[in-house]
């Protein structure tokens, strides 16, 4: 998908076939292209509608899904890498003749540019998975420094994460989910630090630990630092089962500020601290555990007081 431009401060572009063996498929690599001009280019963006546009090109006003259903797949800034984003796994983002895939473009400022080619490379797949691949916008357009929301449903397999618009000075973000189970305990997960953890792709999108699932009624909590420039505000990749359940992208903003007393406060952790895969346990859990292993040891005498 690349384009030529005239005179505009943004022009939209709907992705056409060439045949109708690529009117649906998988989309599992972006690529950026950006020509020399790009510094006169504020933003590129890729989304999905969830409705056909008959429109091909226009310049200027809104992506105008019909149903006014749209998702962010994809964001280029100035301060982004233009390294290819793959999305492993053989999962990706489905289209047919129903979603429309539109390219936008955005320039800092009205002008006139000859031979822009400015645009992205897709790599599609033509086998349809069973898990596909979906966003959310989480965060806060506002400058905030905290944020927090609640799944309204399940489950969600987080994928990456990526900050968007940031600042070239990468100021510090982290994010957290907090598991609510059985009992009302609730258990703390890092998802991701910017400052113990580096991009090593330089995709400007960052790869999660494993096995993050955000199920319904969990939070996911977001802190960034705190200062005028910072932009808190993220998109979230996650994995779902569309024969299961019907995707729902929402997570409900609440201000429940008590829930950051739960994350251990950035003043005082330990400069060696790693993102691992284990969960922070609650004193209620240790209790369980210990209660369960004494069941476990007096279950065994039980049973061996029987044999003999």
């Amino acid at each position: 998908m690349f384009i030529g431009v005239d005179v505009m401060k943004s022009i939209h572009v709907r992705y056409s076939p060439c045949n109708e063996n690529e009117e649906q498929g998988t989309i599992v690599t972006i690529t950026p292209s950006i020509q020399s001009h790009s510094k006169v280019i504020e933003q590129l963006t890729v989304h999905l509608c969830d409705s056909p546009i008959n429109e091909k090109l226009w310049y200027d006003g809104d992506i105008r899904c019909q149903d006014g259903q749209s998702m962010l797949i994809y964001e280029w800034t100035p301060s982004s890498s233009t390294s290819p984003f793959r999305i492993n796994g053989g999962q990706g983002f489905y289209f047919n003749q129903t979603r429309s895939i539109i390219l936008t473009i955005i320039y800092r400022k009205e002008r006139r540019l000859h031979k822009e080619q400015s645009g992205i490379t897709l790599q599609v797949s033509h086998i349809i998975p069973r898990l596909q691949m979906a966003t959310m916008l989480v965060g806060n357009k506002q400058k905030g420094t905290h944020f927090s929301c609640r799944s309204s449903n399940s489950p969600h397999l987080i994928y990456a994460i990526k900050q968007l618009n940031p600042s070239e000075n990468k100021f510090w973000w982290r994010m957290h989910l907090i598991y609510v189970r059985y009992f009302g305990r609730k258990l703390i997960q890092p998802v991701f630090d910017s400052k113990l953890k580096s991009n090593i792709a330089q995709t400007n999108i960052e790869m999660t630990v494993p096995d993050l699932f955000l199920m319904k009624g969990d939070y996911l909590l977001i802190e960034c630092e705190n200062t005028s420039q910072s932009n808190c505000y993220f998109l979230i990749y996650y994995i779902y089962d569309s024969k299961l359940t019907k995707n729902n992208n929402m997570c409900e903003e609440n201000s429940f500020s008590s829930l950051f007393k739960l994350v251990t406060s950035r003043e005082i952790l330990p400069t060696n601290q790693t993102i691992t895969n284990a969960l922070n346990i609650d004193g209620s859990t240790i209790f369980a555990a210990v209660c369960m292993l004494l069941l476990v040891i007096w279950i065994s005498i039980i049973v061996g007081c029987v044999i003999m």
